[in-house]
């Protein structure tokens, strides 16, 4: 049986936030540089150093706006597999995949009653999380048939 789990929409929208917001912020430094570098007397190396703020700006405006359309292609091809005991992890051509056999513990954490993330820890103290995928439920009852209760934290 193999079961497919992409991201859902509220994690790339977060994800999508969370760059903006890094985002709103490097340029309200430059804003503010350049502000206070022009300063109450302007001078021609004043002028011409918020010149070279203002170019920096509008690369970093282009910069954001390709990360932003990279980021979501990103998340869009992220999908999580769990087939004949292995649990697979693919993002594009990147595929990860792990022996459920090999988990040495899984916690799963709840926020107002529902799973919000799976915690794995794998042999050599290896871990990653899994969150904000669709059918976080489905995964968890996935897992829990597939590896054994003593592994399982609650």
């Amino acid at each position: 049986m193999k079961m497919e789990f992409k991201l859902s929409q509220k994690q790339i929208e977060i994800k999508r936030r969370e760059s903006f917001l890094a985002a709103v912020f490097v340029l309200l430094i430059l804003i503010i540089g350049t502000v206070g570098i022009i300063g109450p007397k302007p001078s021609i190396t004043r002028v011409f150093t918020a010149a070279a703020f203002v170019l920096l700006f509008g690369v970093f405006i282009k910069y954001i706006h390709k990360d932003f359309a990279r980021t979501k292609q990103r998340m869009l091809s992220h999908r999580l597999l769990i087939h004949n005991n292995f649990l697979i992890l693919q993002q594009g051509e990147i595929e990860n995949e792990f022996d459920l056999q090999d988990i040495d513990s899984i916690r799963f954490q709840r926020k107002k009653g529902a799973i919000n993330s799976i915690l794995i820890n794998i042999r050599k103290n290896f871990g990653f999380k899994i969150k904000g995928y669709e059918g976080m439920d489905e995964i968890t009852r996935l897992l829990k048939e597939s590896v054994p209760l003593s592994k399982l934290e609650p």
